[in-house]
């Protein structure tokens, strides 16, 4: 993959944002902007942060964006991991 940092559409990385669970618990997410989102079931600061930070302004340069949600009990989210 070629990596630039120059796309058809402007994008606006939000660090932090909260969304309410219906149980009253957070989750913690990092957002690039505009459009349509992924949203991949990773910690929103692990180890994949680096790479997603060349992979996520280029999705959002393109009309997605590019959301990392703390799973539920791990980084910024309240609750405890559940197992299923």
């Amino acid at each position: 993959m070629q990596i630039t940092s120059q796309y058809p559409r402007k994008v606006r990385e939000v660090e932090h944002i909260e969304i309410a669970m219906p149980d009253s618990t957070r989750l913690a997410v990092r957002v690039w902007f505009p459009k349509i989102f992924e949203y991949p079931p990773d910690s929103k600061n692990d180890g994949t942060l680096a790479f997603e930070t060349t992979r996520a302004p280029y999705i959002a340069g393109h009309s997605y964006a590019h959301v990392r949600v703390d799973i539920r009990g791990c980084g910024g989210f309240e609750g405890e991991v559940q197992d299923d």
